[in-house]
């Protein structure tokens, strides 16, 4: 279908990108159960209490809000939970490779729905086999991929750590033997006390995975007085 609107349309990798800036904000806007400033545009999606009056974040908290985003202000159709196409074995007692789940997949419609994307969530600072399952998902399914990625806050071995796990998964022979033919992934970490996002385009490179990974999973900064200073972006795109 021909695009007669005169705008030009954006690619999935553009669109994602703007989809996480505006998940972050969102974000950025919850309040917890106790309340806070409460406005116009305050989600109405709130922090859980736990027990010792402290709120709980988890990757639920960003899926519902990116699903919010995606009904008010895009073009997309979504699902969740979306089988895949590929088959897996997560589990060295697997007796056979089976279909998986995404966390959620995008859609557009044109004489018919065509997946553009699956989005995988996380939070916190989870163990490397919890991030190898779902990196392997989104670099085997041969779409466009987004990782989102939500931290209650940061400190200056908060990135170092989780993106050493990273440079690790990309290492695994499960993810390596099919980079060569994986889509882009957007990769987003997002911190909810400091208000503050990192986006940057996974591209598979052509040779040389390793070090175009250390180089990817890497940003110099700093944390002082409660505020993140970055030195060095390498590459990374701040969203404030």
């Amino acid at each position: 279908m021909a695009n007669t609107t005169g705008y030009r349309m954006l690619g999935v990798t553009d669109d994602l990108l703007a989809v996480n800036a505006e998940v972050c904000r969102e974000l950025w806007r919850m309040v917890d159960i106790k309340g806070g400033t409460v406005g116009a545009l305050t989600p109405k999606l709130i922090l859980p209490p736990r027990n010792n009056e402290d709120f709980r974040i988890s990757e639920q908290e960003a899926r519902f809000i990116y699903t919010s985003v995606l009904t008010r202000a895009s073009r997309y159709f979504f699902s969740v939970e979306t089988p895949t196409r590929e088959k897996y074995s997560f589990t060295k007692d697997a007796v056979s490779p089976r279909s998986a789940l995404s966390d959620l997949s995008l859609y557009t419609f044109d004489d018919g729905f065509k997946k553009q994307a699956n989005v995988e969530f996380k939070a916190g600072n989870p163990p490397v086999d919890h991030l190898k399952k779902d990196i392997e998902k989104l670099v085997r399914e041969r779409v466009a991929g987004n990782w989102f990625h939500l931290l209650k806050n940061v400190d200056s071995g908060t990135l170092p750590s989780l993106f050493g796990k990273f440079q690790e998964v990309f290492q695994m022979p499960e993810v390596t033997a099919h980079v060569k033919n994986m889509e882009p992934i957007v990769f987003c970490f997002c911190v909810l006390d400091k208000k503050r996002a990192i986006l940057k385009i996974f591209i598979p490179p052509d040779n040389n995975l390793e070090d175009y990974c250390r180089d990817f999973f890497n940003i110099d900064y700093g944390v002082s007085g409660g505020e993140v200073r970055i030195v060095n972006s390498r590459g990374w795109v701040e969203i404030v």
